[in-house]
């Protein structure tokens, strides 16, 4: 039968039978009767709180589980108890009680063990009793380590959200948000203690160093990275005058938000240079796999359009400017769709089916849920370009704006012989939409000219489109050639989709005034720009800004006077802004 050992300072192991070794425990207990006592079952541990520590181990007497199910016992029963849990031995009671209690508890137990019927079934009862504690008590202590450092972290978040909020306060908010995990792992910041007005103060000067340091270093890598990017301009134009004609090259500006030239201008060690030859074979390396994905963004595009075409003849349109990332926001970049399918020849069509001229069909922009633009037929075979400004781009200041100059190249010109220099002043589809008078800028090269210019302008000029995209269309005219950039309002807009009425007027002529369709068919109130905006067509089409209309005011007298037949002013002197 197990024996129980109390002993004062230390153990030593008991010979007697396990009666005597009880008698012993009572008569020391009685002896301290008068006093409070600490019996702290720790293995060789003595209690430091109190001189004369009682030191109750059962488990030198007692199998290790048994010796934890009496302490657990005590817990139960004597008050003023709790419990430490370890991994290895499960709950270990340090307890604080009298003498008095400590007695009674004993007794209970001898008594107890005395009328057991079976000792040995008591005995394993007691080990699954104590194994399920033991594993219990594991849990609780790795829930509690968990706890305490989830309180931890809050805590070092709370004062590093302080400290950045003070120093955003001081002005060094691009710095935190430039060098934001360098910040956080701060010794001053990555602390566990509250901050306080006083502990701001003793640390405020060493942080305010620090945010200069990191002043420092953001003005380098900015440094660095305007050269940087300022070199793939440069590579990237010289990239396409270099191509030869015909072919279209990505803008620099799509270059930019290619992922391996991303990562080659951002990733790259500050202190390195990137050679000229080595990002030019980068920036050749991706022409291919935009022209593919092009070809397929186009494939998709055109599959729904009225007019029987080829998928080859649409893989050979590769001149699709798609914005990368996200081909549902209209911001920033230049659309330009090419299309080489769309001829016909004037000679392949009968005389008698003339009246009946076909019509082209684009499909153009389609996420911006457009419909097709009609192009009327004219008497020879030409290639349609349309070249959509978008807003400025993101790396040109409106302030800046006034001071760009517009290049549009004839493509019926040499590249580099015939030039019409100019700025327009147009209103792209968000823009417009949100009553914003916004300037538009491009610089076009050779082989992004605009061909059959003359043809596309005809069309601004034959089509029931309303006045002020008339008068962006013809701002730029000259005697020899038709110089024309289109804003994206004129050409995102199917004539048949705004509500003119009795003020839209025809700009026809005698020639092509029959292959037009005037007539409107069915008429939508609402045009679609994205899924999150819809706009009231009416109030889209009346020019929002008061220098519009007093443009649209003059225009309309002029086309009074003008004669039947009679082409619009040359030149290009008029100039909206």
């Amino acid at each position: 039968m197990p024996r129980v050992v109390v002993h004062s300072g230390g153990y030593r192991q008991a010979n007697t039978s396990r009666s005597r070794d009880w008698r012993q425990l009572m008569r020391k207990l009685e002896k301290e009767s008068e006093s409070q006592v600490t019996l702290q079952a720790i293995r060789t541990t003595v209690c430091a709180d109190t001189k004369a520590a009682f030191v109750l181990d059962l488990r030198e007497v007692f199998p290790a589980d048994v010796g934890d199910y009496i302490i657990y016992e005590m817990s139960s029963c004597i008050p003023r108890i709790f419990l430490d849990p370890t991994p290895e031995s499960g709950h270990i009671a340090r307890v604080l009680y009298s003498v008095d209690h400590a007695k009674s508890f004993l007794r209970k137990f001898d008594d107890r063990l005395r009328h057991l019927d079976d000792v040995d079934k008591w005995l394993e009862e007691t080990r699954v009793q104590m194994r399920a504690i033991a594993q219990h008590a594991s849990c609780c202590a790795r829930w509690t380590c968990l706890r305490l450092q989830a309180e931890i972290q809050d805590r070092r978040e709370r004062r590093a959200n302080e400290i950045i909020a003070k120093l955003t306060e001081l002005g060094f908010g691009l710095e935190v948000a430039f060098a934001r995990e360098d910040v956080l792992l701060h010794g001053l910041v990555n602390m566990k203690d509250p901050l306080t007005p006083l502990g701001w103060e003793h640390i405020k000067g060493e942080l305010v160093a620090y945010m200069h340091e990191i002043r420092k270093m953001r003005k380098e890598r900015n440094m660095v990275l305007s050269g940087r990017y300022a070199q793939l301009f440069d590579v990237a134009n010289r990239l396409a005058c270099t191509q030869g004609p015909g072919v279209i090259v990505p803008h620099a500006v799509d270059f930019a938000t290619m992922g391996p030239v991303a990562t080659l201008i951002h990733n790259s060690p500050i202190s390195k240079e990137i050679e000229e030859e080595y990002l030019e074979q980068v920036l050749i390396g991706r022409i291919p796999v935009w022209r593919e994905l092009a070809d397929e963004k186009l494939v998709g595009l055109m599959s729904s359009a009225l007019i029987q075409v080829t998928r080859l003849d649409l893989h050979r349109a590769s001149t699709f400017f798609m914005q990368a990332g996200n081909p549902a926001s209209c911001v920033s970049y230049p659309q330009v769709l090419n299309s080489f399918v769309f001829r016909t020849n004037k000679r392949q069509i009968n005389e008698d089916d003339e009246a009946d001229m076909p019509r082209r069909y684009f499909h153009c922009a389609p996420w911006l849920d457009c419909e097709d633009i009609v192009f009327a037929e004219v008497k020879y075979s030409f290639a349609v370009n349309l070249l959509v400004t978008w807003r400025y781009p993101p790396y040109i200041k409106s302030d800046d704006m006034d001071r760009q100059q517009l290049f549009v190249t004839c493509a019926q010109c040499e590249p580099d012989h015939v030039r019409a220099r100019g700025a327009i002043s147009v209103y792209t589809w968000r823009a417009m939409l949100q009553g914003q008078h916004v300037h538009s800028w491009e610089v076009l090269t050779g082989c992004q000219a605009l061909k059959a210019a003359d043809a596309l302008a005809r069309y601004i000029e034959l089509s029931p489109l309303p006045r002020w995209c008339t008068m962006c269309a013809e701002v730029f005219t000259s005697s020899a050639h038709w110089h024309t950039i289109v804003a994206s309002c004129a050409l995102f807009a199917r004539p048949s989709r705004f509500n003119h009425g009795s003020a839209a007027t025809m700009h026809t002529t005698d020639t092509y005034s029959k292959d037009v369709d005037a007539t409107p068919p069915k008429d939508p109130k609402v045009f679609t720009v994205d899924p999150d905006l819809e706009v009231d067509v009416q109030k889209a089409q009346e020019p929002p800004h008061s220098e519009w209309a007093k443009a649209a005011a003059e225009w309309s007298a002029g086309d009074s006077a003008r004669p039947a037949g009679a082409k619009p002013s040359q030149g290009g002197s008029s100039k909206t802004n």
